[in-house]
């Protein structure tokens, strides 16, 4: 049975013609390519290019083309992927943008993670957040029909929490990418190799991290924080197990916070995209199987 992918994001910004046609016009300048299915009794299902402003029709006004198999989506094709693209009206009036049911997904051959798991979720997130670039993030989720990962409403409001596996915490370290101290040392190499340096809460002083005593507090069954800056703005990080045998490395930001107005926007938000980014940065080369925001 297939496994379906989507990428959600939730904008601060109305369903409305000019906003949705900036985010449609956003896509084409990301280089994406709209299509539409049409059904032909001697060729079966065909599909031809649209610009944006024939895109921009195809949503408000639908049609049995772009309505199957969910309603008003369009097809669009990335570069070499294709995904169906949704919008969504939700009770506040905001938009809401979707990509989902990935064909020919972009994978990548993942240093860490011991599961069979080759979609590179990283490349995702990052085309959503560059054709959203302008507008204010409320939100973000990226994971598939089967996720049953963690963490769903259990995280605290203000975190961006990406799902991982780091390995076992009494598998043997060999070289720098087995077991769990490999994957901590990783995490902390993706960080400085990324411009994040890491400081002490109470001193601010800039310090270096201790892979071994990280590993000795995971292994007495609590979680790891870890305060660290980018661009100036702190932000903590935590690094935790979970009785499902994933692991999960969360982001709070700190105050003062990373702020945002964005296009279509009325005021200014916790900038979502910059967290996600960072969170993004710290799991590179892992396996991400579920990355969400609680914002």
């Amino acid at each position: 049975m297939s496994v379906m992918y989507f990428l959600h994001i939730d904008l601060d910004a109305e369903y409305t013609e000019k906003n949705i046609s900036y985010i449609l016009e956003s896509f084409s300048e990301q280089g994406c390519i709209f299509l539409a299915r049409e059904k032909d009794k001697d060729v079966g299902v065909g599909s031809y290019f649209l610009t944006p402003e024939q895109a921009f029709s195809k949503i408000l006004v639908k049609t049995n083309e772009v309505s199957e198999p969910y309603q008003d989506a369009l097809w669009i094709k990335c570069k070499d992927t294709y995904g169906n693209l949704q919008f969504y009206r939700n009770n506040n009036d905001l938009t809401s943008v979707s990509l989902f049911n990935f064909s020919c997904p972009w994978s990548k051959n993942f240093w860490y993670g011991k599961e069979d798991f080759v979609i590179d979720f990283a490349r995702y997130i990052n085309l959503g957040i560059d054709i959203t670039k302008h507008f204010s993030l409320l939100g973000l989720e990226m994971s598939s029909d089967h996720s049953d990962k963690w963490p769903e409403s259990t995280e605290k409001n203000c975190t961006a929490v990406a799902v991982i596996d780091m390995g076992g915490l009494n598998e043997l370290m060999l070289g720098s990418v087995v077991g769990i101290k490999g994957s901590l040392n990783c995490i902390i190499v993706n960080a400085l190799q990324n411009g994040i340096i890491f400081f002490d809460e109470v001193t601010n002083q800039v310090i270096a991290p201790s892979v071994q005593k990280i590993y000795d507090i995971l292994n007495a069954d609590f979680s790891v924080c870890l305060y660290a800056k980018k661009d100036g703005v702190s932000f903590k990080i935590e690094i935790k197990q979970d009785v499902k045998g994933y692991d999960g490395v969360v982001i709070y930001p700190l105050v003062p916070y990373q702020m945002k107005k964005g296009y279509g926007g009325e005021k200014e938000n916790v900038d979502v995209a910059f967290y996600v980014q960072r969170l993004l940065e710290l799991c590179e080369n892992f396996a991400v199987y579920e990355l969400k925001t609680f914002f």
